[in-house]
């Protein structure tokens, strides 16, 4: 397609800009992460790679039959592209990114984060801005993004007009999404 005529949401091209990232910074990616943007936040608990720390306390993920899932660090793709699929943090790492996104607590990365919403572009009847979906308008819009990989699933929604946010973790490969987005609009 012609640049700029479409617009779709691409796991690779998160990838790319993760390669862009640290090759720019002249490091690699989780150090630049790290340094710009994990501890500036104060996120001690949310990494590119898993950490013995997180990997002992984190529960074991399951597939969609809900029988053990293979580790996550033993599938070379996934450690190629953090930036893509093997971020991990806890509940309360999400809780505390969230109420910086959604301006109840002070960072200096608050202006970045604000950005990120003001491009958007039509994508299969919702909307979409850097690294954030939207669906709905006006006060049941719901601001989310979904992560999953084996044997776990992840959602952290919130509505911007109504000041309120979820965060779901679940040790399944299904379903957070969809709760979290019931917990913000029970209709949903």
């Amino acid at each position: 397609a012609d640049i700029g005529s479409r617009w779709a949401y691409s796991n690779l091209d998160y990838w790319l800009l993760q390669e862009v990232i640290a090759a720019r910074a002249g490091s690699d990616f989780e150090q630049v992460l790290q340094s710009r943007a994990l501890t500036p936040l104060g996120l001690r608990n949310t990494a590119a790679t898993w950490s013995p720390q997180l990997k002992a306390e984190a529960a074991t993920g399951h597939d969609a039959v809900l029988q053990p899932a293979p580790d996550i660090a033993s599938l070379p793709v996934f450690n190629l592209m953090p930036a893509a699929g093997s971020m991990v943090s806890t509940a309360n790492d999400l809780l505390k990114f969230l109420s910086m996104v959604m301006g109840y607590k002070n960072t200096k990365l608050a202006p970045s984060m604000a950005a990120l919403l003001q491009t958007r572009r039509s994508a299969g009847g919702h909307e979409q801005a850097l690294g954030w979906w939207i669906i709905g308008t006006g006060e049941d819009a719901i601001v989310f993004h979904d992560g999953g990989s084996f044997g776990f699933s992840s959602s952290l929604a919130w509505q911007p007009q109504r000041r309120i946010g979820v965060v779901v973790l679940s040790n399944q490969v299904t379903g957070a999404a969809g709760i979290a987005h019931h917990l913000l609009q029970p209709n949903v």
